[in-house]
């Protein structure tokens, strides 16, 4: 075979040729999994910012309450999967969150304090802290709801959420999300009962929404000394 007849297969193959490459790079396209696609993308937090609202409170309420509420068992599985839950909900794929975990061993059982944030752009931090070992579901649920409306939104002062691995809230933080309520301050602060079981969360939610933006907002006050002017002394 000659090669004027080498070029003209060459000629007449090279669509084909470029017909199955195309047709191979679509399927793998399409059968990769989302995930793998987008794992090099990030999804900005502020894409991911949700409103506070009674059906996602409620929907929350019920995940800690049932599916997880073995987790105050101490039983090293349901402590697990109930961590994994609180990070996941938190996670760059859902509400665009960086977690920080410190890890404790109580009685050979492994506890993960997890700590996020929104940066401010001024200094000071306003902090909520709750138990997620504890039947702290209302709390929770609350909590995983701010975290949410906050996500991607900086305000004046950083906003930190800490989900302590302890059985009880203990006095720490400015606002603490209890199981029977909240306190503003540390106990024995102004407290605000949760409502009772059956009624709506939202009310109480945005009511404390509207109290961290508040303080978020706040700019440090500047402690200035007085400067006395002092007449000069005629002579």
């Amino acid at each position: 075979m000659n090669s004027r007849n080498l070029l003209r297969l060459f000629l007449l193959g090279l669509p084909a040729g470029l017909a199955v490459c195309v047709v191979v790079g679509l399927w793998v396209y399409y059968h990769t999994p989302t995930r793998t696609r987008n794992a090099s993308k990030p999804i900005p937090a502020s894409m991911l910012r949700k409103p506070l609202s009674e059906a996602d409170l409620q929907s929350t309420l019920r995940i800690l309450s049932t599916d997880l509420a073995q987790r105050a068992d101490g039983d090293q599985k349901e402590l697990t999967r109930a961590s994994n839950f609180l990070t996941s909900s938190l996670g760059p794929q859902n509400m665009g969150y960086v977690v920080e975990k410190r890890g404790r061993n109580v009685g050979g059982i492994n506890r993960y304090d997890l700590i996020t944030e929104v940066a401010g752009s001024s200094s000071g931090t306003v902090s909520l802290t709750t138990s997620w070992l504890s039947r702290h579901d209302t709390a929770l649920s609350v909590m995983l709801g701010l975290a949410g409306s906050f996500t991607g939104h900086p305000q004046g002062k950083t906003v930190r959420f800490t989900f302590l691995a302890t059985g009880a809230t203990p006095a720490l933080g400015d606002i603490l999300l209890g199981e029977k309520g909240w306190h503003d301050g540390p106990p024995p602060g102004a407290f605000h009962p949760w409502p009772a079981p059956g009624q709506p969360l939202l009310p109480a939610a945005e009511e404390l929404e509207k109290l961290v933006r508040e303080r978020a907002a706040k700019k440090p006050q500047r402690h200035c000394t007085a400067v006395r002017h002092v007449p000069p002394i005629s002579t």
